[in-house]
């Protein structure tokens, strides 16, 4: 969300927002304060999650070093699983001077292959630089992401630009501009939208977990497995190891009543019994057992099945949300895409 002086709110699905602490007049404004430096303005960032953390190197990168982020959290950890860093995304931290350390941490997504619940192509394409960007596509560990952003930041703005245990609640500071980059669940944007509510349910539940196992396909491919009601998505998040495994993150949705699923932890471990309802179906099952056979190696804390099967972890159970006022996702596709949403304590 970006709310300037006698500007109107903008959708309220964005996930940063820019709250000016002080009325600029149009001198100030026009002498580039915002975009160039060095400057003397002071910002406060809360949350020390990807986009915080993003904002602090973007906002130093521009001539403005007085910032200091503030997380809640007494210790930041690599929490989460895959995500996906599109061409876009990538291109912004390349400009930073992180893509050396992407290229290391992650994998550059080759393709993306679409298939039905029976294993049946529907569709494929090339990702990233295949498709003819001129910036890599990268799935990569949120929390190795994450760590590779706090270094940065500690790096460049000094040790202490990152105050842990410190929680924004209000939107009175002393600074010049209190950017809200603390999730989904948002104690900025409470302040700001006290009356707005929490977010809406989705309808759908969505389990992630990560197993080590052999690299499919090209090493560097992308699938979507299933139909709106229910689908796997899965891919590589790392580089193999000396082993020949591969890190290979995995999300479960299913469309079901979601009274009851937690919205604010994807910290909670769950047991695979709940990943594996007997609706899911004799697939998902015959899957595991494949993988065990062809070598995966126990990646987790909770084993699924006994000697001999794959061992995963089920890093949470949430309901897929989004924000009220959010616009929805177009019919199709793009629709049945699972979001990624705020852990606790990271955004």
């Amino acid at each position: 969300m970006i709310r300037l002086p006698g500007r109107p709110a903008r959708p309220a699905g964005m996930a940063i927002f820019l709250v000016p602490l002080y009325a600029p007049d149009k001198d100030h404004v026009s002498r580039g304060a915002f975009m160039t430096g060095p400057s003397s303005m002071r910002v406060i960032i809360a949350g020390a999650g990807i986009a915080g953390l993003t904002a602090a190197l973007s906002l130093h990168a521009a001539g403005i070093t007085d910032v200091t982020v503030h997380e809640a959290v007494e210790e930041i950890q690599p929490l989460g699983v895959g995500i996906n860093l599109l061409p876009h995304a990538v291109r912004e931290l390349m400009e930073l001077g992180l893509g050396d350390r992407l290229a290391e941490t992650g994998v550059a997504t080759a393709d993306l292959t679409f298939l039905n619940p029976r294993g049946q192509r529907i569709w494929s394409e090339p990702r990233g630089r295949a498709a003819g960007y001129r910036w890599p596509q990268y799935s990569i560990h949120r929390g190795r992401l994450l760590l590779l952003l706090l270094d940065a930041v500690r790096e460049r703005l000094g040790p202490g630009a990152v105050v842990l245990g410190s929680r924004i609640t209000a939107l009175d500071h002393d600074a010049d501009l209190l950017i809200g980059a603390d999730g989904i669940l948002s104690d900025v944007r409470r302040a700001m939208f006290p009356g707005e509510g929490g977010p809406v349910p989705g309808g759908d539940v969505l389990w992630r977990g990560t197993t080590y196992g052999r690299p499919f396909m090209t090493g560097r491919s992308m699938l979507m497995i299933g139909d709106r009601g229910q689908k796997l998505v899965i891919y590589p998040i790392a580089p193999p190891s000396e082993d020949g495994t591969q890190l290979i993150n995995w999300a479960v949705q299913h469309r079901t009543d979601v009274r009851g699923v937690p919205t604010g932890d994807w910290n909670q471990p769950i047991g695979v019994s709940k990943v594996l309802p007997p609706r899911a179906g004799l697939a998902l099952r015959r899957a595991r057992r494949v993988r065990a056979r062809r070598g995966c190696r126990a990646g987790a804390r909770i084993s699924a099945g006994g000697p001999g099967s794959a061992a995963v972890l089920v890093e949470g159970e949430r309901d897929v949300t989004r924000r009220r006022g959010a616009p929805d996702v177009p019919d199709g596709l793009q629709r049945r895409h699972a979001g990624g949403h705020r852990r606790a304590g990271a955004a």
